[in-house]
């Protein structure tokens, strides 16, 4: 899908199939499937791509143009609160989860 190091101006949901994301040559690969939010982080940011991520299998997904969706929360403010409220409550559960 794409390379660490690379521009970041998109982010993916996982509808089928499993990407493996790796950050590093001394971390572990993290498999992540349907349901999953890929590359959110970095976008938002406008930062390079922290991880490689290759497709284990046949993956459909939705690809969501970061620009695309910054365009949607201003014109949609409940939607952008909504959305705050999700982003921050995942960050806190993988802090719970460390």
């Amino acid at each position: 899908m794409w390379q660490r190091g690379e521009a970041a101006d998109q982010f993916l949901i996982i509808l089928q199939g499993e990407l493996g994301c790796r950050g590093g040559q001394n971390t572990k690969p993290v498999v992540l499937g349907p349901a999953h939010t890929v590359g959110i982080q970095e976008a938002i940011a406008a930062q390079p791509r922290w991880a490689e991520c290759v497709a284990l299998s046949p993956v459909r997904a939705l690809r969501i143009e970061i620009a695309a969706l910054y365009d949607i929360l201003e014109d949609h403010f409940d939607m952008a609160i909504d959305f705050l409220a999700l982003r921050a409550g995942e960050l806190l559960q993988a802090e719970a989860g460390r």
